[in-house]
């Protein structure tokens, strides 16, 4: 049996019309059903889908949102952390400005308490200089005065001393150290860093200068003054080339000279001590047409630093006969702190201090492309040093540097020099007595600026003159190298220096060339160790001077118009007979009530001269300068009429012009 018979036992029932149609009907139905059901589980599936898709989306758009959000943290956060730490900067950057500011406040209340405790010195001891110098000019007075009253008392009269003239006044040596202004420069050559050999041979040569002037072949104006006019131009066209433009000048080997073939340029720092004006020497000498590079660190802004090739600064354009190329140093300013220069006829290297600071500082200067040269420093190189540097120098000049005064001189007389510690003291101790007889102690910004002397194959004016540096020919410093100065001193040099210091209340009308003379004197007399007589050659005692002096006297002449020889004489005997403490004491009073020279006539300035020596000895100088002709008015020696009148002896003019 079918299964579906169980439901349907009779066949023939399925053939029933109705049953059919309701068959039919039930599959439409079923179908529809199913179809229903299939599209709803499609349906659902498409939304299941869907909502996946769109969790998925949410999910993507969440993720998204949250690595957003974290990247916004993390820069927030950064954002924080540098915003704390700039703020934190800021703060410790104002904590070390206020720190700083602090200090800098600390140090110039410092600074100032020191200025003022340093001036508050500098008046207790003017005071103090003013109360002796009172206290000197009333013992005199006291002195002159128990002198007077013993004449008044009739005693028998002690004869003139033996010969025709008193003897001269004995002048005490004063203290000169103070005259040493210590210099804080430092030149460290065993740090000296070797860089390459430098060859004369071997260096590049400028062309079309094989023709210059020499020693044994000068130019003359007249036949040579064409090439004499090309050559000035071209050595001024060489301050403003461009360096790659600039080679060895042929001239030079022949002056101012040239390194030794197989010299070592160095790479040297040394420290500049900018409390100290003017040229300051590096032991280097530049060889022609090398490049020299400086860098400066720490130089002061408030001084003009540049840095100097070659010591021979006279120009020769004004002379009719040239012995070398007239114009061969440079000088190149060192504002930005670096410079790089070449002098065709190369030379030594200076630091040059234009302007002393307010505040002098050290600063460092690295020099590079030079050969060492030959730098003695009083009291810093020994004597095995010296001869070390000596030996191994291959530069052609050096120096000698003391506190007052730097001699350059050529090393082979250099090399000549017995005793050069010795020779430096003596040069030293007669600069010190001229800045003593000035009073310059007083005048401390002078003492900060040493002076030069530098010798030459040829100068501007003359064999030696006068100014920075002081200049003359070779000849003058032969009695350094042999020694012989210490003995016979150098009566040109200390009249040239001398010229330097030479200033009011001595420099009336006429007498630039007489009264520098002072100078001369006190180093030849007080700094060497002569006698009146032996000075100027011989004759400027009373007994060398007699006959001078004879003819003056019993003459009509006017002291102005006497030759500069008995003018000079005029001072000497003020020297002779009251000592050289005298003319610092004029010095002084002049340096404490100074005039106006501009001013001033001339023969007020000569009364002033009587006045503060009559200050000086308590006594009436008029007569002495009346006699001597000078020209101060009776009124003005009548203003001392009440002080005892002073004359070098009592027979005085007589003892020159009596007869023997």
């Amino acid at each position: 049996m079918q299964k579906w018979e169980r439901f349907f036992p009779n066949p023939d029932y399925m053939n029933i019309p109705s049953f059919s149609r309701s068959v039919s009907r039930g599959s439409a139905v079923g179908w529809f059903l199913v179809l229903l059901l299939v599209c709803g589980a499609g349906a659902g599936y498409y939304l299941y889908q869907d909502n996946l898709a769109k969790r998925k989306a949410a999910q993507e758009l969440t993720a998204e949102r949250k690595l957003k959000e974290k990247k916004a943290r993390e820069a927030a956060e950064k954002q924080r952390i540098k915003r704390e730490r700039e703020i934190r900067e800021k703060k410790e950057k104002e904590r070390l400005a206020a720190q700083k500011a602090y200090e800098e406040a600390q140090e110039e209340k410092a600074r100032q308490a020191a200025e003022a405790a340093r001036k508050l010195q500098e008046q207790a001891e003017r005071e103090e200089r003013e109360k002796r110098r009172r206290e000197e000019l009333e013992r005199r007075e006291r002195e002159e005065e128990a002198r007077r009253q013993e004449e008044d008392t009739p005693v028998e009269e002690e004869p003139e001393p033996e010969g025709r003239f008193p003897q001269p006044v004995k002048n005490r040596m004063p203290e000169l150290s103070v005259y040493s202004i210590p210099c804080r420069d430092d030149i460290q050559t065993e740090k000296d860093k070797l860089l390459e050999t430098w060859s004369w041979d071997k260096a590049e040569k400028m062309e079309g200068m094989e023709e210059f002037p020499t020693g044994s072949s000068p130019w003359k104006k007249g036949k040579d003054a064409g090439r004499m006019q090309a050559l000035l131009e071209k050595c001024r066209e060489w301050k403003d080339a461009k360096l790659a433009s600039l080679k060895a000048c042929p001239a030079a080997k022949d002056f101012p000279g040239v390194p030794e073939n197989g010299a070592q340029t160095v790479r040297r720092t040394v420290e500049i001590d900018s409390n100290i004006g003017g040229w300051h020497s590096t032991g280097l000498y530049a060889p022609p047409g090398a490049e020299i590079s400086c860098s400066l660190s720490g130089a002061p802004k408030d001084g003009s630093i540049s840095v100097r090739i070659g010591c021979h600064t006279d120009s020769l354009h004004k002379l009719d006969e040239w012995k070398r190329v007239p114009e061969i140093t440079m000088q190149v300013p060192a504002g930005r702190g670096r410079v790089k220069m070449v002098n065709p006829m190369g030379g030594l290297v200076y630091v040059n201090v234009g302007q002393r600071p307010r505040r002098g500082k050290v600063f460092k200067v690295q020099i590079s492309g030079a050969v060492p040269s030959p730098l003695f420093v009083m009291g810093k190189t020994t004597p095995e040093q010296w001869a070390e540097q000596l030996e191994n120098t291959k530069a052609p000049w050096g120096e000698i540097r003391m506190p007052r005064l730097i001699v350059t001189m050529p090393v082979e007389q250099l090399k000549q020099c017995p005793d050069v510690q010795k020779t430096a003291e003596f040069l030293q101790k007669n600069m010190a007595l001229q800045d003593w007889i000035m009073g310059w102690d007083t005048k401390p910004d002078r003492l900060h600026h040493p002076m030069r002397f530098v010798v030459d194959r040829q100068i501007s004016a003359g064999a030696g003159h006068s100014g920075y540096p002081a200049m003359a020919t070779k000849d003058w410093t032969n009695s350094i190298a042999t020694g012989s100065i210490i003995h016979s001193g150098s009566w040109g040099l200390w009249h040239e220096l001398g010229h330097n210091h030479q200033s009011p209340p001595f420099t009336m009308e006429g007498q630039t060339e007489v009264s520098v003379n002072i100078f001369s004197m006190v180093c030849e007399v007080m700094g060497t160790g002569k006698d009146f007589e032996s000075c100027w050659g011989g004759g400027m005692g009373p007994y060398g001077m007699s006959a001078e002096m004879k003819k003056y006297f019993s003459g009509t002449q006017t002291y102005n118009e006497a030759p500069n020889k008995v003018q000079l004489f005029f001072w000497v005997e003020l020297m002779y007979y009251l000592g050289f403490d005298a003319f610092r004491q004029v010095a002084l009073q002049f340096h404490d009530k100074p005039y106006d020279n501009g001013e001033l006539s001339d023969e007020k300035k000569w009364e002033w001269v009587m006045n503060a020596f009559s200050k000086v000895t308590g006594k009436n100088m008029g007569p002495f300068f009346k006699i001597w002709r000078t020209p101060v008015s009776e009124r003005a020696t009548g203003r001392m009429k009440d002080l005892p009148a002073w004359l070098p002896s009592k027979d005085y003019p007589a003892c020159y012009t009596a007869e023997e």
